[in-house]
């Protein structure tokens, strides 16, 4: 199973850091100063490209674990070693404008409170220790434009980690079953 965003999302990360080259360019023709730019930019860049790496990876999931890859960077994570693996219920945070309502984060360490905000916050300051799926919005009833960030139908992934011998219980940490 081969997951990752959509193409909305690598367009608007080059909107993104375009915008970004736009307004250091701007700050510097206003500040005639390398190092007000370079203190503004250095933060911004930096923030740009966590979110780059969090949401511009390639999952492939198998009965063996998850291959990210990313660029030139390919790391395999079995299942077994991932510490924790949860399901997430995101209905509650009306906060934040994402259209997701739940999904699993898969993380090599324990995480505190996983519902309370969404992954991709996690993963940005994480990106090469921890991944996510959302699972597809079933409530939207109206074609309503979003950029689909690791989305996957969630009957159709929960079916793949019970074929492969893990338990998606929603409750916290997912436990891998013995095969028998």
């Amino acid at each position: 199973m081969t997951v990752k965003s959509d193409r909305n999302n690598a367009a608007g990360i080059v909107m993104l850091f375009i915008c970004a080259a736009s307004l250091l360019f701007m700050t510097y023709i206003l500040t005639n100063s390398a190092l007000v730019t370079g203190l503004c930019g250095i933060p911004l860049v930096i923030l740009l490209a966590l979110y780059w790496v969090s949401t511009g990876r390639t999952l492939t999931m198998d009965e063996n674990g998850c291959t990210i890859r990313f660029l030139w960077f390919k790391k395999l994570f079995r299942w077994e070693d991932l510490q924790e693996k949860s399901v997430a219920d995101y209905k509650s945070l009306s906060a934040h404008p994402m259209p997701y309502h739940g999904g699993v984060v898969f993380a090599t360490k324990r995480m505190k409170r996983i519902g309370d905000s969404h992954p991709i916050y996690y993963s940005a300051l994480r990106p090469f220790s921890s991944f996510y799926v959302y699972f597809h919005p079933e409530h939207l009833t109206e074609h309503r434009s979003y950029v689909k960030l690791y989305t996957v139908k969630e009957s159709d992934f929960r079916e793949k980690m019970s074929h492969w011998g893990i338990v998606l219980d929603g409750e916290g940490a997912v436990e891998r079953t013995t095969a028998a």
